[in-house]
C-alpha cells in the first residue's frame, strides 16, 4: 500500500513539473507570436514569474532527492537564461549616479494626480511637482495626466511642470480633461499624436532640442487591462475565492485580458511604425501594461537599447496594486544616448512608481 501511495505522489509531481515547464516554454513563446493570432499565449506572459518560482521549485525538490527529474526544469530554465534578463538585472551595489550628464527624464503614470472623487487619498500635483524640482527633471512624461477648471487647470499644470509642455487630451477638456502630457525644460520644435481607434489609450512624440541636437520623445499609455473589481478579488482574495464560481469568474477575467492584448498588439504596432520613421534618436518612454515578457515589449523595444538593462538593478518593478508587482513602464532609446542610471523612484503619489534616468548623447568623434 505503501509502495502504491509513493508512486502515485511521484508520477503526481512528475506530471505537475512537466506542466510548469511546458507552460514555462510557452511563456518563453509569448512575445514572438501576435496576441490577435493567439491570445492566450499572451497569458503564460503574464505568468512568467510565477512560472519561473514553480519551476525553481521542482528543481530544488529534485535536486535535494538526488533525482534526474531535475533535468526537466534546469534545461526549461537554462534556455530562458536571455529572456531572464528582461525581467531581472543584477548590479553591484553603488550610490545614485551624480556625474555629468546632457539631460534627466523621468516617466511616471500619475493615476489623474488622484483628483477622482472616490480617492481616499489627497491629491498628488504638488508633491510630484516637488519630487520632479528635486530630481532635477529636464523631461517630464505623463500618463494619465489631468485637469479639470475647478481644482487643477491646464494653466496651473504649466505652472508647476513648466511653460515648455505637449499636452494631448483623449477625453476633451469640458469639467475635466484626462490624457497625456510631456513637459520639457528644452524647447520643444515639434510633435504630435498617434491615435489609437476605439481605445481611451494614446501615444505622443514631442521634439525636444538639446544643444545642437534634437531628440524625438514617444511618450506612451498603452491599453490597459481595464480589471473589475470583480476580478482583482478573484485574484487576490481567497475568502471571495471561496464563495465565486470559479469558472464564471475565469471567463469573465480571460475576456477581460484578450481584448487587451488584441488592442495593445494594435497600439503597439501603429507605434512601432511611427518610430522606424522618425528622422531623429528616440526614446521610447511610458505606461506599455504588459510585461518584458510580452509581444508588447519585444515589438516596442526592436533594435532599440532599454534603459533598465543598460544601468538598472533588480526587478525593476514599477506596479504597486497587483502582486507579484513587476515592471510595466520603460524607456527605450536609440544607440546615439547613453543611460547612465536607471532609478525606480520610491513614492506614494500613483498606483505607478516614477522611473528616473539621466542620459549622454553620444556624439561621432
Amino acid at each position: 500500500m505503501m509502495r502504491w501511495v509513493k508512486r502515485f505522489v511521484r508520477v503526481t509531481a512528475i506530471t505537475l513539473n512537466v506542466a510548469a515547464a511546458v507552460m514555462l516554454w510557452l511563456s518563453y513563446a509569448s512575445p514572438f507570436v501576435n496576441p490577435a493570432d493567439f491570445w492566450l499565449l499572451a497569458i503564460f506572459g503574464v505568468m512568467y514569474p510565477l512560472l519561473i518560482a514553480l519551476n525553481l521549485l521542482f528543481l530544488v525538490l529534485w535536486i535535494i532527492r538526488w533525482k534526474w527529474y531535475a533535468i526537466i526544469s534546469g534545461v526549461t530554465l537554462i534556455m530562458g537564461l536571455p529572456l531572464l534578463l528582461n525581467f531581472f538585472r543584477f548590479k553591484p551595489p553603488s550610490p545614485p549616479y551624480t556625474g555629468k550628464r546632457d539631460f534627466t527624464m523621468m516617466s511616471l503614470n500619475v493615476n489623474l494626480f488622484r483628483l477622482y472623487a472616490w480617492s481616499k487619498q489627497p491629491p498628488t500635483m504638488d508633491s510630484i511637482e516637488a519630487m520632479v524640482h528635486q530630481l532635477r527633471v529636464d523631461i517630464l512624461c505623463l500618463q494619465e495626466f489631468y485637469t479639470d477648471r475647478d481644482h487643477f487647470t491646464e494653466e496651473d499644470a504649466r505652472i508647476l511642470f513648466g511653460e515648455g509642455a505637449h499636452i494631448h487630451y483623449i477625453y476633451p477638456p469640458f469639467n475635466g480633461g484626462i490624457g497625456i502630457a510631456t513637459f520639457s525644460r528644452y524647447p520643444i520644435v515639434g510633435g504630435g499624436e498617434i491615435h489609437f481607434e476605439g481605445s481611451a489609450n494614446a501615444s505622443i512624440f514631442t521634439d525636444v532640442l538639446i544643444g545642437s541636437d534634437t531628440i524625438r520623445v514617444y511618450n506612451n499609455h498603452l491599453q490597459s487591462y481595464r480589471l473589475k473589481r470583480r476580478n482583482l478579488e478573484f485574484i487576490q482574495n481567497s475568502d471571495y475565492r471561496k464563495k465565486a464560481n470559479p469558472i464564471h469568474e475565469l471567463l469573465d477575467l480571460f475576456t477581460q485580458i484578450r481584448g487587451a492584448v488584441e488592442k495593445r498588439a494594435v497600439q503597439v504596432l501603429q507605434v512601432r511604425a511611427h518610430i522606424d520613421r522618425s528622422p531623429y534618436p528616440v526614446i521610447v518612454c511610458g505606461d506599455f501594461n504588459d510585461s518584458p515578457i510580452s509581444f508588447t515589449y519585444k515589438k516596442m523595444r526592436g533594435s532599440l537599447q532599454d534603459a533598465f538593462q543598460e544601468a538598472g538593478d533588480g526587478f525593476g518593478s514599477t506596479y504597486k496594486d497587483i502582486f507579484p508587482s513587476f515592471r510595466i513602464d520603460y524607456a527605450l532609446h536609440s544607440a546615439s544616448l547613453v543611460a547612465l542610471d536607471y532609478t525606480v523612484v520610491p513614492s506614494n503619489y500613483s498606483d505607478h512608481k516614477p522611473i528616473l534616468i539621466p542620459f549622454n548623447i553620444r556624439h561621432n568623434e
